[in-house]
């Protein structure tokens, strides 16, 4: 396997899952050897068109639709590599994470279920299957998946989602422990944001509140495009009873999400992804209404955003609108298959997990 090294997948600012599982996921700018990625996608393209069973081809191709979120044509090319050998583990893998970043649940538990039971080495089946558990709230079997991830080579960010799920649970020092152990550089030179961000949080959590707003700041200087530190400054500078240099950090915030609303060719989980940001960011202003508005557009975009579905049930909470409060989280539940639960606590961002080495 590739040694492990850790690199920050951005679309301007959106974290973008890789393509998860290989040495190294490519960034959607560039793939391997500095081409950009439509570049290497045309080139496996070429090679399909004279052979459609091209298996190299095909997954090699997969993965980069599902680093560049195009989780349709994703979906089509492991679903073709099934067609040809249905026990083929890396691609029931591949199309339970299409499935699932592409917003269809079910399907991707499914295939995840199944990549599992063919391979129970694989860490992008356990990190995938652990993101949809804490995004149900099942936090113990969150973090028994996560940890699954991390002894199978996940990179930092499967550490950050462990952390979490041991905040959650209680277990301070192991989270601290694996929030500390994520913050790694990557070959950017710049220190993986939901590390920096989760650990802040963690460490407001303890009590510990001059480190969490350096870390905070930290993730402003480094990320000045991201809105994520700016949010997060805000929420706690308002805690701190800082009601002015919240407020300011959440202009900011807004500013730069609406900026990155504009640009014509952000993929739609992308914007749904900064249209709930927003949304995130009118709540923590008690601007209810306009919350609502943000929700409902990224549900305009994704109608089973599962993600949207809570927080939109959460504004209608705030807004005191109990039956719609309802009827939207029981859709929410018939989304994620699951029946009986409360809402969960907020998650946060979206994935991404190192790839183990080429099969062909």
């Amino acid at each position: 396997m590739t040694p492990a090294r850790v690199i920050v997948l951005t679309v301007g600012l959106i974290l973008v899952p890789p393509a998860v599982d290989g040495a190294i996921a490519p960034r959607p700018a560039l793939a391997d050897g500095g081409v950009s990625v439509d570049e290497e996608i045309a080139a496996w393209s070429k090679r399909i068109a004279s052979n459609p069973d091209d298996v190299q081809a095909r997954r090699r191709r997969g993965r980069l639709f599902i680093a560049s979120r195009r989780y349709e044509l994703a979906h089509a090319d492991f679903a073709r590599l099934l067609a040809l050998d249905p026990l083929d583990e890396d691609a029931w893998v591949h199309r339970g994470v299409a499935s699932y970043l592409g917003g269809d649940v079910r399907a991707g538990i499914g295939d995840l279920e199944r990549g599992i039971a063919l391979d129970a080495k694989h860490p992008a089946a356990f990190f995938y299957r652990g993101e949809i558990e804490r995004a149900r709230g099942d936090w113990e079997a969150a973090r028994a998946d996560f940890d699954r991830a991390v002894e199978l080579g996940a990179n930092a960010l499967a550490l950050v989602r462990r952390a979490e799920a041991s905040s959650r649970l209680g277990q301070d020092e192991a989270a601290s422990a694996d929030y500390d152990n994520a913050l790694v550089v990557g070959e950017d030179k710049r220190p993986l944001v939901e590390a920096v961000l989760g650990r802040a949080e963690h460490l407001w959590k303890l009590g510990e509140r001059e480190r969490a707003l350096d870390d905070a700041w930290t993730a402003v200087e480094v990320y000045r495009r991201d809105p994520r530190p700016r949010v997060l400054v805000g929420k706690l500078r308002r805690e701190n009873g800082e009601p002015l240099e919240a407020e300011a950090n959440f202009s900011i915030a807004l500013r730069l999400i609406d900026k990155a609303l504009d640009r014509p060719h952000l993929a739609t989980s992308g914007r749904v992804e900064l249209l709930l940001l927003k949304a995130e960011v009118h709540r923590h202003r008690r601007r209810e209404e306009r919350a609502l508005d943000a929700v409902d557009a990224a549900l305009d975009l994704s109608p089973k955003a599962p993600e949207a579905l809570r927080v939109r049930a959460q504004v209608l909470d705030d807004l005191g609108d109990e039956a719609d409060a309802a009827s939207t989280r029981a859709f929410w539940r018939e989304v994620l298959a699951i029946e009986g639960k409360d809402a969960p606590p907020a998650p946060t961002e979206t994935p991404a997990v190192r790839e183990p080495d080429d099969r062909d």
